[in-house]
């Protein structure tokens, strides 16, 4: 067992800095020091930097994007560091006053040098639709 001790793994920091253009757009600059549960091994610890930007198109249309890039470093039965590097994005569209309908999709890129077959490339996205009452 191995536990997140020590000021290294278990001192815990988010910031972010946001700006706002327009009263329909904003632009955040992110960092966050964390540490969360592995199914393989005691946990991983991280650091995580983010730009993300969410605005309106239209009156009726809006729009979010992120992208971000992680520094991962396992800890415990298995022990490696990998990297992150992704991209998020979605558009959503309130057609009327109950229902709203959105498109998302999102690309994840791992690289892992100490163990060069967990890298991969993973592609998604998701059609939603809301409804108010």
């Amino acid at each position: 067992d191995a536990d997140a001790t020590g000021i290294p793994d278990s001192l815990l920091f988010v910031a972010e800095l946001e700006w706002t253009p327009s009263i329909a757009s904003q632009l955040t600059l992110g960092y966050r020091k964390d540490i969360q549960d592995s199914w393989f091994t005691n946990y991983v610890a991280y650091h995580y930097g983010f730009l993300r930007y969410q605005g309106l198109l239209a009156s009726r249309m809006g729009l979010e994007a992120e992208l971000g890039y992680r520094k991962e470093k396992y800890v415990g039965e298995v022990t490696r560091d990998d990297q992150l590097i992704q991209g998020k994005g979605g558009l959503a569209y309130k057609a009327s006053e109950w229902l709203q309908v959105g498109l998302k999709g999102f690309w994840v890129r791992r690289l892992s040098p100490s163990s060069p077959l967990a890298e991969y490339d993973d592609f998604g996205g998701t059609l939603e639709l809301g409804f108010d009452y």
